[in-house]
């Protein structure tokens, strides 16, 4: 951090709220997670009333930090120049002095009815991504199922690798439609408003079914008549919780849509051998709540295969409770 941008903290807006916003640090390793710890720990000791807290449970992968008023705002970057002064919008919005906006665009906000997960890529040097910082924060601010990451792109080589961004700003839209430039506010509200939801992200899903609404998922997809493949990736996600609340999904697509539920366990079934045996454990009850013959020859061939102890027994008690023998 610099003497300019120590300056700056000190003379930001959110300074003046009661209570101050707060950050939560997400941690994670390499250098960029050390430089945003230094970075806590630098705004703190000027802002000393400034909360920070550290959570690993939240929904954005580490390191970042997390702000704005509905949580839904993470940097992956260390906020410094101009970065550090959007970053510092973003807080004093939080604050609850949430930038005013024109009532037709609020209107238009307010017709986003399904989770929306925005990455936009920066540079620290570049002249055109300040403006877009500025326009995603507005919108994320006076939306909670907005959900906006802010990546450095020379910081976050990797994820910059894995989404192809050759240039910035970058914005990809619930990994499927990227787009490179300045966006118009209107043009971007028409594609979170006309999205196919079977397209949905799985972080977009995630953040529905953890909202309480693995039923309203569940009839989204029957209604769609296909798999949304988010769906899948929640399945196998490597976290119990977010495993949970798709297993509570699929027992609700079982009894909507049985075809459907059919297929999801084919593709499950295509995947059981490369999944750590929790996760396997896992899907043998998701198997249990298709509750077909397809399904008893999978949960069969777990009860017979060179499986865990613990994975082969669970099989086993699902075909015992689905009234069919494992033997």
């Amino acid at each position: 951090m610099t003497p300019q941008d120590e300056q700056i903290i000190r003379q930001a807006p959110f300074l003046g709220a009661d209570p101050l916003p707060s950050i939560i640090l997400v941690q994670g390793k390499g250098n960029a997670g050390e430089n945003m710890v230094r970075f806590c720990d630098r705004i703190k000791g000027l802002v000393p009333n400034l909360k920070i807290k550290k959570d690993s449970d939240l929904p954005f992968p580490g390191p970042a930090l997390v702000i704005g008023h509905h949580q839904n705002i993470d940097y992956q970057a260390t906020p410094t120049g101009k970065i550090l002064t959007y970053f510092l919008e973003a807080l004093t919005s939080a604050s609850g002095a949430a930038t005013e906006i024109d009532p037709a665009l609020r209107d238009r906000i307010m017709k986003i009815d399904l989770p929306v997960m925005l990455k936009l890529y920066v540079a620290s040097q570049c002249p055109h991504c300040p403006q877009s910082i500025r326009q995603l924060q507005t919108l994320a601010a006076h939306s909670p199922l907005i959900r906006l990451r802010i990546i450095d792109a020379e910081f976050f080589p990797e994820a910059s690798k894995a989404d192809q961004v050759r240039s910035v700003p970058t914005l990809i839209l619930d990994d499927q439609l990227r787009l490179t430039g300045f966006v118009k506010t209107e043009e971007l509200l028409t594609l979170c408003t006309q999205r196919d939801p079977c397209q949905l992200s799985t972080d977009s899903l995630r953040q529905i079914i953890e909202a309480g609404d693995a039923a309203r998922v569940a009839a989204m997809i029957a209604a769609a008549g296909r798999l949304f493949p988010a769906l899948v990736e929640l399945l196998v996600h490597e976290r119990w919780s977010v495993r949970l609340g798709a297993m509570v999904t699929a027992e609700y697509l079982a009894d909507e849509a049985p075809d459907l539920s059919l297929q999801l366990g084919d593709l499950l079934w295509e995947r059981f051998a490369s999944l750590s045996s929790q996760i396997q454990g896992d899907v043998v009850q998701v198997l249990g709540q298709i509750n077909t013959n397809v399904a008893r020859g999978y949960l069969r061939s777990v009860v017979s295969g060179t499986y865990d102890d613990e994975v082969k027994t669970a099989a086993a008690e699902v075909l015992d409770e689905m009234g069919q023998s494992g033997g």
